[in-house]
């Protein structure tokens, strides 16, 4: 779950600003067990690498390697509202930003809304965006106003893009051929584990390897074995 404090005044939008328990066994010693065979150590080895000699569920798919972090391209979004709109206006705008920028790419036909908001202390609302044909909340409780509207923002899920992800994959890895066995898009809470993802790259010496996937505070994808 992503949340901020915001402040932003009634006459223009402020950017928003982000706001193991180790044990120990003690025992009498053991007699040590017999050393592995040749096969037994070369098994573990391969095992320590990572997975390796994965089947993709299809066939890899070629791509650039990106010189640069993916992300959102901010051009791509609608123009911003003015700085004299209305606060619901600016805030639908300003989530619209917040999931495209945690997918990592515009949607051109997403739309977003929110219902009228007066700017007064204690007001909740919730506003909504539709990203890929998926809808995700925003919502926001005022806890002062003024010329400075303060705020508390919460965004539970954000999207998780098939392309994005594999884009990212091959950045991460230098791989030009992936695969990421999971729907076009996806819903993940920041911070935690994409499920039913899983990604496949031939690295370097041509064997093709698995990993699984989960997303950062931001959405930025990570990878298990990476």
């Amino acid at each position: 779950m992503l949340a901020e404090a915001v402040r932003t005044p009634r006459l223009a939008l402020v950017p928003a600003a982000a706001v193991l328990a180790l044990t120990a066994c003690a025992g009498g010693a053991e007699e040590p067990g017999p050393a592995p065979s040749t096969e037994q150590a070369a098994a573990a080895e391969e095992e320590s690498s990572g997975p390796s000699g994965a089947e993709p569920p299809g066939e890899l798919e070629q791509g650039e390697v990106p010189e640069e972090q993916p992300g959102l391209d901010e051009a791509d979004l609608p123009d911003e509202p003015a700085d004299d709109a209305p606060l619901g206006d600016r805030i639908a705008f300003e989530a619209l930003e917040k999931i495209s920028s945690f997918a990592q790419a515009a949607d051109p036909g997403a739309g977003y809304a929110c219902p009228d908001i007066a700017g007064e202390e204690g007001e909740s609302a919730t506003c909504t965006v539709t990203y890929m044909g998926e809808e995700f909340d925003y919502s926001v409780d005022i806890e002062s106003s003024g010329f400075i509207v303060q705020y508390q923002q919460d965004m539970p899920e954000g999207p998780v893009v098939r392309e994005a992800v594999q884009d990212q994959l091959r950045y991460s890895t230098g791989a030009e051929k992936v695969l990421c066995d999971m729907e076009d898009v996806v819903r993940a809470e920041p911070e935690a584990e994409v499920e039913d993802a899983t990604c496949f790259y031939e690295d370097g010496g041509g064997e093709i390897r698995q990993t699984g996937v989960s997303v950062g505070t931001y959405g930025v994808p990570e990878f298990d074995d990476v």
